[in-house]
């Protein structure tokens, strides 16, 4: 990967702390194999679009631990029903879930939800959404509680951190 001054910088005492990747998992990898090459010791930080296993660790090679990721979910071993849908989705998938795996599994659930209550009329749907975290309920899925307009809520990142061929949330501290 061509880095710019960056590739110049990072073999000098004055390499910086972070690189901020604002791309996907193939050209974050790339970034971070590079700088690992180069020997710097500068942390990669990418945004959720990144996080796609195992193409941001195939594409890093030996740059891929600890490459910091925002993301939108990551599982949580201590719910049993995520265990159990990690699991259920590694046995057909062959590779980890990721946040946009358990993105759509949310909105399909909700789909059906709201179909089940109002029916299948567009109309319908689009007023059931319109209202969650109104005057409904927001719907809890995997990823979190789901609403939409006024009663969306705040935005819900998880920074992780990739460790062996998973990402996992941060600890406290940790760099």
């Amino acid at each position: 990967a061509d880095l710019g001054g960056l590739g110049a910088a990072a073999g000098r005492d004055g390499a910086p702390d972070a690189a901020i990747v604002a791309g996907r998992a193939a050209e974050a990898g790339r970034i971070a194999k590079r700088l690992h090459e180069l020997g710097a010791r500068t942390a990669v930080v990418a945004g959720d679009g990144a996080h796609a296993l195992p193409q941001l660790t195939e594409a890093a090679g030996a740059g891929a631990e600890g490459i910091y990721v925002a993301t939108f979910w990551l599982p949580d071993p201590s719910d049993s029903a995520v265990a159990r849908l990690s699991a259920w989705y590694r046995e057909r998938r062959g590779t980890e879930p990721v946040a946009t795996d358990m993105l759509v599994y949310d909105g399909l659930r909700l789909l059906v939800a709201a179909v089940e209550e109002v029916g299948a009329r567009p109309e319908r749907i689009r007023r059931y959404l319109a209202e969650l975290g109104v005057s409904r309920s927001r719907f809890h899925g995997v990823t979190g509680e789901i609403g939409f307009g006024a009663g969306a809520g705040a935005p819900r990142l998880v920074m992780g951190v990739v460790r062996g061929a998973q990402v996992v949330p941060v600890e406290g501290g940790e760099r």
